[in-house]
C-alpha cells in the first residue's frame, strides 16, 4: 500500500490490498447479486440521464465487534476482505476524516458504459466516504474519473438559489420538510461554487486503489465511454458514519 496523494479533501492509497485479495474480490464481484440502481423508482442520487448502474445489497462493518454484517448475519469472506483492511487503516483515517465514527457500509457498484454520476456532496450525516476500485484494468480513454471541486460548499448545495431563499411560509405551502428536492429551478448553490471555482482534481480509476473523500466537496463521477465495450467500472463504495 502507497499513499500517493492527500489533499484538503481527498485522500488515494494505491496497492491497496495484496494481488491474492483483490483478485478474490474480484471473483466475489462476478457472483453477487446485483439489480438496477432506479429498479424500486427512482433513485435520486442519480439524474434519469446518468444511465443505469448496477448496485448489491449495502454491507456494514463495525470497528466495534471487527465483523461484517448483511440483515444481521455475519460474513467471513468475499467483502470482508475488504472490510477487515480499510480497518486496519483507521488511524490514518482518523488522522484525516476525525474521530467521530466508528463504522462504515460497503456496497458494489458496476457502471456500464453510458452511465456515471453527477454533482453532488454525500450526506452531512456521514463522515467522509471511499471508493475502492476493483476492475482488473482500465484504460484512460474509458472514462469513469472521479473529479472533484477544490472548495467545500454548505451542506444546503443541492437546493436552487431561490429555493434557499425562500421565506419559511413558501416552504411551509410547498410542505417541505427537509431532505433533497428538486427538480432544480434555475442555478443551484452547488451549480454557482463550481462556476466560481472553477478548479479541481480529477481521480483516475486506477485498479487496486482506494480513494477517500470529506464531507461537502462536491465530486461526480464522469460517465463510462462506450471505448470501454463490456468493461465496466466495478467498485465498492461506502460512508463512514457512527453506528
Amino acid at each position: 500500500m502507497s499513499d500517493i496523494a492527500e489533499w484538503d479533501g481527498y485522500l488515494i492509497l494505491d496497492d491497496f490490498l495484496s494481488s491474492d485479495e483483490i483478485f478474490a474480490i474480484q471473483l466475489y464481484m462476478q457472483f453477487e447479486n446485483y439489480y438496477l440502481v432506479h429498479s424500486l423508482g427512482w433513485s435520486k442520487s442519480w439524474r434519469m440521464t446518468d444511465g443505469e448502474p448496477l448496485v448489491s445489497v449495502s454491507y456494514f462493518y463495525s470497528l466495534l465487534t471487527e465483523k461484517t454484517t448483511v440483515d444481521d448475519n455475519v460474513i467471513t469472506s468475499g467483502i470482508d476482505i475488504l472490510s477487515k483492511k480499510i480497518g486496519l487503516i483507521t488511524s490514518h483515517l482518523r488522522n484525516f476524516l476525525g474521530e467521530d465514527w466508528n463504522a462504515f457500509s460497503l456496497t458494489t457498484f458496476l457502471y456500464p458504459a453510458g452511465s456515471g454520476l453527477g454533482w453532488h456532496e454525500d450526506d452531512a450525516q456521514y463522515k467522509g466516504a471511499y471508493i475502492f476500485y476493483a476492475h482488473p484494468e482500465w484504460k484512460p480513454n474509458w472514462g469513469g474519473e472521479i473529479c472533484v471541486i477544490d472548495t467545500p460548499v454548505n451542506s444546503s448545495a443541492g437546493l436552487s438559489e431561490q429555493t434557499y431563499n425562500a421565506s419559511e411560509e413558501v416552504l411551509r405551502m410547498s410542505g417541505i420538510t427537509g431532505g433533497a428536492v428538486g427538480p432544480e429551478f434555475g442555478w443551484s448553490i452547488r451549480e454557482r461554487s463550481i462556476n466560481d471555482c472553477g478548479v479541481g482534481t480529477f481521480i483516475y480509476p486506477k485498479p487496486n486503489r482506494l480513494v477517500i473523500i470529506k464531507p461537502n466537496y462536491s465530486h461526480c463521477i464522469k460517465k463510462v465511454d462506450v471505448s470501454a465495450g463490456d468493461n465496466m467500472r466495478c467498485s465498492v463504495a461506502g460512508f463512514f458514519h457512527k453506528s
